[in-house]
């Protein structure tokens, strides 16, 4: 037999269930609607990365929010704006000693503290890495991936200490090693040198070699790299995927 029970809304049921990501992707409509609408009043004004390149206001990855705006007080005044209303209306609260921003080398230190602290967000002159990628390319680009190489030289390092036969180097080098740069490489073009010293790194592994203990390689790195269907074994790191 049922019971009474105080009344109910239809959005209360809705939340309890719907599923998690579900409602993130809600929530994020929801900012995205108020960011577009600032923009068409002309009160905020996304950044182009060129010219003709259209504005980019805002960029959504999961539960993580990247804004874009002009360094001055009018822009973070509707920003300190769009999020005082996206709380209100979600009930979720910006955590701003999480957050942090960034500001153009072209916007004068006393400004960007005085912008960061109307916005009572630490400011930070550019985030190291997002999800493992380098937020932010240096002009010596090789330096922004020399993580690569170190993951891909302590899997070797690791396998060294193994017997392995030329079967076992292989199917290593294809399931793993090559798996290396991929995710990287889906978002970035990387220089070619950074892709010649890692197919380094795998040939000293094929032929047992080292920097102090060379030893004769009896087939050109190349040969090795081709496809099988020309005669060669597939070991190639990266390249081929460029």
């Amino acid at each position: 037999m049922g019971l009474l029970t105080a009344s109910f809304t239809h959005l209360e049921v809705f939340v309890k269930e719907t599923p998690v990501p579900y409602l993130f992707l809600l929530c994020a409509e929801g900012l995205t609607t108020l960011i577009a609408q600032k923009e068409r009043e002309g009160f905020l004004k996304g950044v182009s990365i060129c010219r003709g390149a259209p504005a980019i206001s805002h960029l959504f990855f999961a539960d993580d929010s990247f804004l874009f705006a002009r360094a001055n007080m009018a822009d973070c005044m509707v920003l300190k704006d769009i999020l005082d209303t996206y709380e209100r209306a979600s009930g979720q609260h910006v955590n701003f000693q999480k957050s942090a921003v960034c500001f153009s080398k072209n916007v004068h230190r006393g400004d960007q503290l005085m912008l960061a602290q109307f916005m009572g967000i630490p400011c930070v002159d550019h985030h190291s890495q997002y999800l493992g990628l380098p937020m932010v390319l240096d002009k010596k680009k090789g330096a922004s991936f020399n993580h690569l190489k170190e993951w891909l030289w302590k899997k070797l390092q690791t396998w060294k200490g193994k017997l392995l036969s030329g079967a076992g180097k292989e199917i290593l080098i294809k399931v793993v090693a090559q798996a290396i740069p991929i995710y990287t490489m889906s978002c970035f073009l990387l220089p070619k040198y950074v892709c010649e010293d890692l197919n380094k790194l795998v040939a000293q592994f094929w032929w047992n070699s080292s920097t102090e203990n060379k030893k004769i390689h009896w087939m050109a790195w190349d040969r090795l790299c081709a496809p099988k269907e020309e005669g060669g074994w597939a070991l190639e790191i990266c390249t081929l995927l460029i």
